[in-house]
């Protein structure tokens, strides 16, 4: 009867698993899979790095979007005075030269998103006034009706400001 010592263990044994995958990583096939499935883990751990394709929502023109004449410094604080028109809280903001996006969230947990535009050439040199485009999204079919109360909202909020320095906040009766 041979010795079990000094043997080599054979690969249908237990760490037959181990041996099988690691010639299987450094093959050529093997290892081109290994590396597919180590970006695709990594891209979905970190995303993408693009602000709009992870929000997964799309904004097209529709019934949330609207314009109004108005001050470009204005927007953060009208957008910040309006979310409670749309249930909704800012938890990204991030300016551009003409553009602010808002990352939203509703009160039950969805994503949204708001982009407020500044109109190329509509500066009025007279009252320092431009024209500004607000659009909105919640959600990801969209609510309709929260998104044109906020962006109501926040068109009524710059308007109210537009040309001032302050301007209170409308009091709720309780």
């Amino acid at each position: 009867m041979p010795s079990k010592i000094g043997r080599i263990p054979c690969p249908h044994q237990s760490d037959a698993w181990f041996v099988r995958i690691m010639i299987g990583i450094f093959r050529p096939a093997g290892c081109a899979r290994f590396l597919l499935a180590l970006m695709l883990a990594v891209q979905v751990t970190f995303g993408s790095g693009c602000e709009m394709p992870r929000l997964g929502l799309s904004l097209e023109p529709d019934h949330s979007t609207r314009s109004v004449r108005a001050d470009w410094d204005d927007v953060e604080a009208a957008v910040m005075a309006s979310t409670a028109a749309g249930e909704v809280a800012v938890v990204t903001a991030m300016r551009q030269e003409t553009r602010w996006t808002f990352e939203l969230k509703t009160i039950l947990g969805e994503r949204g998103v708001m982009v407020v535009t500044l109109e190329a050439g509509s500066a009025d040199a007279r009252d320092g006034s431009a024209l500004i485009g607000v659009q909105a999204r919640l959600g990801r079919r969209g609510d309709p009706d929260r998104e044109s109360r906020l962006v109501r909202a926040v068109v009524e909020r710059l308007q109210e400001l537009a040309g001032r320095e302050i301007a209170p906040l409308p009091t709720t009766p309780e």
